[in-house]
């Protein structure tokens, strides 16, 4: 049995959640090239310009919405890209 000084084992631990944390997000960023990710903070109220964006929900499905800010004040949406999605995979409702 090896015995890890107190000090060390806590490096270890924060290092370890430190890079399964990284890992994460590299996952979540890879996930689609060029999706813009939503902001934490949700937009409370948007314009209504037409500029449609896919928006991708955590599920992996996906909505055209009228602009990134609508897209984005939908919680259940984490990012978006631009243009209109090719083929809907969650009806609007």
């Amino acid at each position: 049995m090896t015995i890890v000084p107190k000090n060390s084992f806590n490096k270890f631990l924060i290092l370890s959640a430190s890079l399964l944390s990284v890992s994460c997000v590299l996952n979540e960023a890879k996930m689609e090239q060029g999706m813009t990710l939503c902001p934490e903070v949700r937009p409370q109220v948007c314009t209504q310009d037409y500029k449609p964006v896919c928006a991708r929900f955590r599920d992996g499905s996906r909505r055209t919405y009228a602009n990134a800010c609508s897209a984005c004040a939908d919680v259940g949406v984490v990012g978006y890209s631009p243009g209109e999605c090719k083929v809907e995979k969650r009806s609007s409702g």
